[in-house]
């Protein structure tokens, strides 16, 4: 599906996902599996001869000169480059102006909006988005489409506007699974083949009582029940405490995000940041690294528990905390996806049907580091368990 340019802000002007839609559409520069595919970016990753803004007014004003290494990927495999998407304030907190296309008064999930709002609007057939804490997952729940995080360093961050290095990946939001497959067969060389996988599922409300809407609680404990019964899956423990790799996080995020963004602090614009960015900013500050290096010692050891978790190999978790809330002033609560991204952990959302009011919500497959094509398996006996 490849829309015209006035085709598409026709189409978004009720969505606003689009941050910039190209006169000329960037061919494609090769032909294979992504072929009569059309996708938009993320306003974070290099386009040849365009100057990206981050969702901010705030920027290095130089066009790029070559295209992130990633959409150049896309473009080899036979995709058509037709617009670049909003997304927050450098990828964090500071919303954005797109609506969800599901349910235009509620957030379509952040940071990575544009891009899930743009494939859930049927604008374009797959974005690429990314993911520092919960920025493909979660917008991929919201909004009801597929989304995935490959395992930590499995694509490049390479013309990429990096946030904190050793948590910065790209995502995928595609627009249904055959969509996803084609992607991962062309940037990954994944099939999600194979056996079965073994699925662990949790005691919710047990492990994190009070984190999970109801609706969100009934759901997942459905797919885990069918799940059960058919004997894909057993129930296990979460082996790290979600609250604290929130915590943790925190502690790796402050001092990275000072160095990917403390450039900006001597930028004519700084002012005109927002408070959220700055603040971040100004936390990472802090000369003593100690802290730091001690958050890394700890990753580490919080790595080598889920490494152990041997009795599954994709734990089934919820996207989010619930459907995407109501109102564009905040993008919704990471904790259910921020251990991907501290570990490095593949994972994927499938859409697993609404609540009572019609809104999306998401099942998370997560995985072991480096076991990406058991989270794709996982993804399609999940999708065919809710369907």
């Amino acid at each position: 599906m490849i829309l015209d340019p006035d085709e598409l802000r026709r189409r978004d002007a009720h969505i606003d996902s689009l941050a910039e839609v190209l006169d000329e559409p960037v061919l494609p520069t090769g032909d294979g599996p992504l072929s009569g595919l059309s996708f938009a970016v993320k306003d974070s990753f290099d386009v040849a001869g365009r100057v990206k803004r981050n969702g901010s007014t705030a920027y290095d004003e130089r066009p790029a000169a070559a295209h992130a290494r990633v959409v150049e990927q896309c473009l080899d495999a036979g995709a058509t480059l037709v617009a670049t998407a909003r997304m927050t304030e450098y990828a964090y907190f500071r919303p954005t102006t797109t609506r969800n296309p599901r349910a235009l008064e509620h957030t379509p999930g952040g940071s990575s909006s544009g891009s899930a709002a743009a494939v859930a609007g049927g604008l374009v057939d797959f974005a690429l988005g990314s993911q520092t804490k919960g920025s493909t997952i979660r917008p991929a729940s919201f909004c009801g489409v597929v989304g995935f995080k490959p395992t930590y360093g499995r694509l490049s961050t390479a013309g990429m506007t990096p946030m904190a290095r050793s948590m910065d990946h790209p995502g995928l939001l595609a627009a249904d699974l055959p969509v996803l497959s084609r992607l991962a067969a062309a940037l990954l060389a994944l099939s999600g083949g194979g056996a079965t996988p073994r699925l662990g599922v949790v005691d919710l409300d047990g492990e994190l009582p009070g984190v999970f809407e109801p609706a969100m609680l009934e759901r997942y404990a459905a797919v885990a029940a069918a799940l059960l019964r058919d004997g894909h899956a057993s129930r296990t423990a979460i082996p790290v405490d979600l609250r604290a790799a929130s915590e943790l996080w925190d502690d790796v995020f402050h001092p990275e995000v000072f160095d990917a963004l403390g450039w900006l602090r001597t930028h004519p614009g700084y002012a005109g940041v927002g408070e959220l960015v700055r603040d971040a900013i100004e936390t990472g500050r802090d000369p003593d690294r100690s802290g730091y290096l001690r958050a890394l010692q700890r990753r580490g050891e919080l790595a080598a528990r889920w490494a152990a978790a041997g009795e599954w190999e994709v734990l089934v978790l919820p996207a989010a905390v619930g459907a995407a809330p109501a109102g564009l002033e905040s993008t919704g609560d990471p904790l259910p996806t921020v251990v991907t991204s501290l570990l490095g952990l593949p994972a994927a959302t499938v859409p697993a049907g609404h609540d009572d009011r019609g809104l999306p919500l998401g099942m998370q497959l997560v995985g072991h580091f480096g076991d990406d094509d058991a989270v794709l398996a996982a993804a399609r006996l999940v999708a065919s368990v809710v369907e």
